[in-house]
Order: structure tokens, then sequence, then C-alpha cells
């Protein structure tokens, strides 16, 4: 903001509470930070320590010849504060006046660096005045001089013993230079209230995933400037293994958020650093720095069936008669096989036989019709063609209804082998699989998952010495194989007389790792109404 007084210019400058431009003592540039703020903007914290740049003065075209003294007042804003004069620095640099040495254009005059000169030596007050002595005495340049040898700046800098929240304003008076010689118009140029701010910002309490998908934060005491993908380390717990994850500030709720790119694993310790480089890089508003803060936390342990590092897949089946030499395949309603492709068409291939039963096919979430696959006689490589789409990316889910497609028929199968979009045939195409959801007050979190066809698998990953699988017992319960890291660890039989829910099967004595357990379903006991496999979750103990 500048104002043109009788030949006078006056600045406030634009260098605010961290002094970017380096004066001495001052702080280093602080891009992204209140550096931007102009102290003529009112609400401006500034800190002890920094010499705090308040007016720039253009004595361009005065009638000045020597500037031996000058004064400036102070004044308590509010009836609430304490700010006297105690509260400014004692030494020189208290207040000060500087002669800008460095530039030469009016529109880089309210730049101050190290090359300009301080001017006053000492300062005395008078109730809320301080008189500044310049020794010796500053003989103003020619008029025909570059214009950056004109402009000086006025900077003041707090005592450490200032309270915090006290507000002041500095006045430039009309009479601020040798009062003894008239200059006529020149008026007095006031800031606007300035704070004092003592106070660092600091860590209130740390907030760790709770769940797998959970974000991390901080919670601070106040809005800070500089939060950025370097002032946040996050890594594996112990290692220097970056998580990958993006950081934000929120300035509503004053959090430094840390936000994993994908859901963390169960049971793995983390790493979360704030400021892993030292003290600086976050400030507040008046340029006091955040103290770094590390925490270690470990992700979810007691998880629920779709928990993420969790998989499930139908059965497989090999045959040279299907593209590929293998096909999957399930027969309980519900369970689902998707796929993502791009182009305008599409062609499901399966099988017709006495086994297979009905299926529901949809494309973008909208209903493309059920498909009977039930034949008295097997046939392989049978298309199911879906066109008429828009360009682009799709994705194609087939769903298992559970249902057979005859009277006759021997089961419900539901079977993919292979597609093809356009000319391209795809004939071991990724699937995303699920099993059949179902709704049971009794289950943990209100949910299960279920399969009963020999050969559909589910896998879970985990960090753990040991793991529980939540499960179902009852008259229609099944078998399952049981791998850990691909050793075999036996057959289970969930088979019993009267239903049990949220029973688990143990796995213990493994090293603190990751491991990955998969449940195989494995058939039914003679005496079972069914061989279902139920999975209600998972529970990590451990490290």
């Amino acid at each position: 903001m500048k104002k043109i007084l009788n030949g006078i210019l006056i600045t406030a400058v634009a260098l605010a509470a961290l002094a970017a431009a380096a004066l001495p003592a001052a702080a280093s540039a602080c891009a992204s930070s209140p550096c931007a703020d102009d102290l003529t903007m009112p609400g401006l914290a500034i800190r002890p320590g920094p010499d705090v740049a308040v007016f720039g003065i253009d004595l361009t075209g005065s009638n000045l010849t020597t500037v031996g003294t000058v004064h400036v007042d102070f004044a308590q804003v509010g009836a609430d504060t304490t700010f006297d004069m105690s509260d400014l620095e004692a030494s020189p640099d208290g207040v000060a006046l500087w002669r800008d040495d460095s530039n030469s254009t009016p529109t880089t005059q309210d730049v101050l660096d190290p090359a300009d000169t301080k001017l006053s030596t000492s300062f005395t007050t008078s109730g809320m005045r301080a008189n500044l002595k310049i020794s010796p005495a500053w003989h103003l340049p020619a008029a025909s001089a570059a214009e950056g040898t004109y402009t000086l700046f006025l900077t003041i800098r707090l005592s450490s013993t200032v309270s915090d929240g006290d507000d002041f304003t500095v006045t430039l008076p009309s009479d601020a230079f040798q009062s003894n010689i008239p200059i006529l118009g020149f008026n007095a140029v006031t800031s606007n209230a300035i704070t004092a701010d003592p106070t660092a910002p600091v860590v209130q309490w740390f907030a760790p995933a709770v769940l797998q998908t959970d974000n991390i934060y901080w919670q601070l005491s106040e809005r800070v400037f500089g939060v950025g993908p370097s002032t946040v380390a996050f890594r594996l717990h112990g290692t220097t293994t970056d998580v990958p994850a993006t950081v934000s500030f929120d300035d509503v709720s004053d959090r430094v958020i840390v936000h994993p790119t994908t859901p963390l694993m169960a049971g793995q310790s983390y790493d979360a650093n704030l400021l892993p480089g030292g003290a600086g890089g976050i400030v507040d508003r008046a340029g006091n720095p955040l103290a770094p803060d590390s925490r270690s936390f470990r992700a979810a342990t007691d998880v629920g069936e779709t928990a993420y590092g969790t998989s499930y897949a139908w059965a497989s089946h090999t045959t040279s008669s299907a593209y590929g030499g293998n096909y999957t395949a399930n027969n309980i309603g519900g369970s689902t096989a998707t796929y993502k492709f791009t182009g305008t068409s599409i062609t499901w291939y399966t099988l017709t036989d006495p086994y297979q039963g009905k299926a529901t096919v949809y494309i973008d979430n909208r209903w493309k019709g059920q498909v009977n696959n039930y034949a008295a006689t097997a046939k392989y490589l049978v298309p199911r063609t879906y066109s008429g789409l828009t360009s682009g990316a799709h994705t194609i889910l087939i769903r298992a209804d559970g249902v057979k497609g005859s009277t006759s028929g021997r089961d419900t199968w539901a079977v993919v082998d292979a597609f093809k979009v356009g000319s391209t045939l795809t004939t071991n195409p990724v699937l995303t699989y699920t099993w059949l959801a179902v709704s049971n007050s009794n289950a943990v979190g209100g949910t299960y998952r279920a399969s009963r066809l020999p050969g559909t698998s589910v896998t879970f990953a985990f960090r753990g010495t040991s793991i529980d699988w939540r499960t179902i017992l009852g008259p229609g319960m099944g078998r399952a194989a049981v791998y850990i890291d691909g050793a075999y660890k036996g057959i289970v039989d969930d088979y019993y007389g009267a239903t049990i829910y949220r029973y688990t099967r143990s796995f213990a004595g493994l090293s603190d790792g990751v491991h990955t357990i998969k449940i195989l379903a494995a058939g039914r006991n003679t005496r079972a109404t069914d061989s279902l496999i139920v999975v209600d979750g998972f529970d990590v103990d451990g490290i």
C-alpha cells in the first residue's frame, strides 16, 4: 500500500512477519507461508526474534537534507492487552532504521536484503514513543541519485518476554523526521493492529488409523503453513520404506492429515513422523516453528470378512476343452465374477452341461438378462455376446443365481472360461470374485461370506505371529483345507449338530512378519446337510 504525501512516499511494506527479504537475523524466505501478508492487514501476528519491517519510507523529493533522529509511536490496542515498550527488544534492534542500498527501481524498492545498512545506533523510550538516534547523521543523496538510495525501512523486534495476544499499532507521526524542519502536508501513517505471538504451535493429539481405510492425523493447536510431502514421513515400522500417501493440512480443523493411497495391512506397524528433517518446515502465522513429532501405531488386527488383504476365488477346473486349458466356477447363488474391459461389445465364453444353472449378467451395473446354461450334454466355448455399448471402459459382472436350469439339472454352476473384446480373445482373464454375502445379526459386523463348491477359496494377507479365522459350525457346514504361506496345515471340519456363530480356528507359532492364510472349500462330512464354508472375519494376534 503506497501513499504520496507532498513528495514523500510512505510504503506499508508487504514483507510480513518473517521478513522474507533477509534482514540480518531474519528467518529464511517462506513460500506457502504467511509471508504474503502485509502489516497493513488486520490480525497479523508476529513472534519475538526476527526483525519485522513496518514501514518503507521513500524520501524522494522531500526537503530534508540530513536525518539525525526519527521517532515512532506505539499504542496498545484493546483494554485486555498489556503491551508496553518493555515488550520491544532492548538492544538497538528493538526499533531500527535501515537504508536500502541494493535496489534502484520503484518496483523493487520494498525488498530488504543483507546489503542494507542499519542507520540507527540506539533508541530510547519516552512513554510509548521510541526515539531513534542516527549517528552519524545520514545525508540524503542528490536528487539525481538512484531512487532506491532514498528508501528507508523502519523495523521492530519483539522481546521474548512479550505477552501472548498483545495487540498494538505503530505510527510514523507527521513530525517523525527532525521536527525542527517542517514538512508541509505530511500526515501520520499508522499500521493496522499487530498481535504479539510468542507461542509456538503444538501437537495436541495424534490419531492413528483405527480401521484399515482410515486417514492418520495430528491435531494442532492452531493454523500453520508449510505442510507438504516433505514435512511428513509415513513408513513401515522400523524401516526407511515409504508407504504411498498424500499429505494435506485442513485449516478448518487445524489438522495435518496423511491419506494412505491404499488401505493399511491388518496387523502391520507403521511410523508416522512429522517434520522428519527437524523443526522449521512448518510455522504458524507469526513464524513460530512447530516441533517435530514421531508416532508409531499398529493397523487394525480384528477385521471383517471383506477387509483389505482378503481375496475370494471361484474353483478352477483344468480341461483341454476350455480356452487356456481351464475355467472357473461357483454354484452358490450371489457369488460373482467381475471383469473390466474397454470396447463396444464383449463375448463371455462359458460351458453348458447338466451341472450348469442360471446366471444373471450386468454391464456397468445395468441388468442384461438371465442366462440358462443347462444342457443335457456338455458343450464348451459357448459364446454369450453383449453389444451396443458406448466406446470406453466397462465392467461386466456375472452372478451365479444358485438356481437349476432344469428339473433335470444336477447342480447350479456358473462358469467363466474366457472373454473376447473386439477381435481380442483373453483366455485366462484376470477377474475379481466374491462369495455369497449373508446378512445375519449373529455375525460380527452383521454379515459373513459363504461358499460350498470344492475348490473355491479365500486368502488373507496380514502381519502377525498368529491368526484366528472366525467361522460358523453347524449341521450344514463343510470341510476346508488350510494353508499358511503355501504350507498345508490340515483339514478342518465345521460340521456340528448345533449352530455355533463366531467360532475361531487358530493358527499360531508364526514368525513376526507378513503371512497369507488360504482357506479352500473341500467338500462335506457325510453327516452334514451341506458343505458350506463361512468366513466371518479374522483376528491377528501378536507382534
